[in-house]
């Protein structure tokens, strides 16, 4: 073969490795979007001690399973509260404590069964109810009651605002030392929480 078509040949066949090379590379061609990370964790920011305010218990933030304490203005003498909240469904469910949705906190004395508390849950909303037979207790930093929240896997993107509050229309009540039923003198008192 003449030595000029010889040049122009292993000419040609680089030229067409390189284009099968640079076709079987990851660099122009459409490729499938990697799937969503999705959020993994609960994350709370308390709000303000004071009056009534859901505190998170420590070892549970940043878990997908939140607990809060339901706390109430240090030197409030009552015989039990009942209150309603309302989470997100779409990105969390009240999480199932034994046989109930919330437990009863250390400030007040419930005595023996059958015990004067309750808590139900249904489409996000959480209603509870916790009352002492007798006698009266004074709040200090115990909590007056626990509630819990799961974050739902794979459905919620990190860095999502998760709505958590008290129920629309559905104000909380306590039950003063004189077995007087009165409204909370304000809102109950909730953090921000997200997805992370």
């Amino acid at each position: 073969m003449h030595q000029g078509n010889l040049t122009i040949l292993r000419a040609a066949c680089s030229g067409l490795a390189l284009l099968v090379l640079g076709g079987c590379g990851g660099g122009g061609g459409s490729s499938a979007s990697a799937p969503a990370a999705y959020a993994s964790v609960l994350s709370y920011s308390n709000p303000p001690l004071g009056g009534y305010s859901l505190q998170a218990e420590p070892a549970s933030n940043h878990t997908a399973h939140l607990v809060l304490d339901l706390v109430g203005p240090a030197g409030t003498v009552a015989r039990g509260v009942s209150f309603f909240l309302t989470a997100d469904p779409a990105m969390v469910a009240w999480s199932p404590q034994g046989s109930a949705y919330a437990v009863p906190g250390t400030a007040f004395s419930l005595g023996p069964a059958p015990q004067a508390f309750v808590a139900k849950a249904a489409a996000g909303n959480l209603q509870v109810g916790i009352f002492q037979k007798s006698g009266a207790a004074t709040y200090g930093s115990a909590p007056l009651v626990q509630v819990a929240l799961d974050l739902k896997a794979g459905v919620v993107l990190p860095g999502s605002t998760v709505a958590l509050g008290p129920s629309a229309g559905l104000g909380p009540v306590l039950v003063d030392a004189n077995g007087a039923v009165q409204p909370f003198p304000a809102a109950i008192a909730v953090g921000a929480l997200t997805a992370e």
